[in-house]
């Protein structure tokens, strides 16, 4: 059911969790495999040297097939989390982007074409623009939009979502999704990813 729920949505995006690079060459992933993943294709002709990346894969047909981003942080050696890259350049010349850039992709495609052409002179992991807050974006619990769509009323309402982005993680600290950021010692990682989102529609990088 969910595979074709994913198969009938024009919005949603995925995360992919990028593995170390010395793994690359024991995979077979290539642009041909996760279209959705690469900013920017191999150039053509370079079918014989299509680099391979090492990653953890969408397990459904339907995610595979749709919008990608990598969702990798990058650890300061203190163990804080201060930068983020929105693209990898790979060997044959190809990019791959992150969940952040592939947003920006869908809703804002001049920008995000200018943005990828800078990541072709500089893909070195940038600062994050945090926002004050260490919560600055609502949340909304799982439980209440799932009984909202079982047709009850939860208390508070659920907030009408039309038009806004939305970014479904987990904040239970038995998940362990929290990490210690430039405002905060565990920041959500659902906060940390809307704030990278936040920071390429609004150019903060």
């Amino acid at each position: 059911a969910f595979d074709a729920a994913v198969a009938r949505s024009r919005h949603s995006h995925f995360s992919v969790v990028r593995l170390p690079r010395r793994n690359d060459a024991a995979s077979r992933i290539t642009h041909e495999v996760l279209p959705g993943l690469w900013a920017r294709p191999p150039p053509a002709g370079a079918s014989a040297a299509r680099s391979t990346v090492a990653l953890i894969p969408p397990c459904l047909p339907a995610v595979a097939a749709s919008r990608l981003g990598l969702t990798n942080a990058h650890l300061d050696s203190d163990g804080v989390i201060r930068r983020f890259t929105a693209g990898e350049a790979l060997a044959d010349g190809s990019l791959l982007q992150s969940l952040p850039l592939s947003v920006l992709r869908a809703l804002q495609p001049a920008d995000w074409e200018a943005r990828v052409a800078t990541l072709d002179r500089r893909a070195a992991p940038g600062l994050v623009a945090w926002r004050i807050a260490e919560e600055p974006y609502p949340h909304v619990p799982f439980a209440d939009v799932f009984e909202r769509a079982e047709g009850a009323v939860p208390a508070p309402p659920v907030p009408d979502l039309a038009g806004r982005i939305v970014v479904v993680g987990a904040t239970a600290p038995t998940l362990h999704d929290a990490h210690p950021t430039a405002v905060s010692a565990r920041h959500q990682g659902v906060d940390t990813l809307a704030t990278l989102i936040d920071n390429e529609l609004h150019r903060r990088h």
